[in-house]
């Protein structure tokens, strides 16, 4: 009895460190979808110039945005950036996002929509440059401490199982 009761610490354990990586490495593969989405948008203003609305809906249906739920979230909408941000409010946890990054994305929301063509681009540009630093931040924390939450994970429920036994 006191074998099994091992294993699953160990096995409950390590389910937790696993979880906590792959917390991290959410937010890497968000970052990298959201820089995504801004380099469609780009294009999208560059070369097709649709109304916003029709523009994020066809992000929405895009497969390599899948991770970006809050875009649905315009589908049919007159106001596309206030759902937007109503949207990217509620799924701040579930998108694994850091404090700064809600911030980056609501700023990078409010101002679609705002400015003629250029003053677009320019926003986009800048918030796609803002967003691949937060990336790299992202991507070396989760390097860093994806193996340590791992590790740790099962080191802890090893030190209960001994302790416990």
């Amino acid at each position: 009895m006191r074998a099994a009761g091992t294993v699953l610490f160990l096995i409950a354990g390590g389910l937790c460190g696993f979880w906590a990586a792959a917390r991290l490495k959410k937010r890497v593969t968000v970052l990298a979808a959201i820089r995504l989405w801004i380099r469609y948008m780009e294009t999208e203003f560059r070369f097709h110039a649709a109304p916003l609305t029709e523009m994020l809906a066809e992000c929405s249906e895009q497969p390599a945005l899948r991770e970006l739920t809050f875009l649905r979230a315009a589908d049919g909408s007159d106001a596309p950036p206030q759902q937007l941000s109503d949207a990217v409010k509620k799924e701040k946890r579930a998108l694994a996002l850091n404090d700064e990054d809600p911030a980056l994305l609501l700023r990078l929301i409010d101002g679609l929509g705002r400015t003629d063509l250029l003053g677009q681009q320019a926003h986009l540009a800048d918030c796609a440059e803002r967003f691949e630093e937060q990336e790299a931040q992202a991507r070396d924390t989760y390097l860093r401490q994806g193996k340590v939450c791992r590790v740790t994970g099962i080191c802890t429920a090893a030190a209960l199982a001994l302790a416990l036994w």
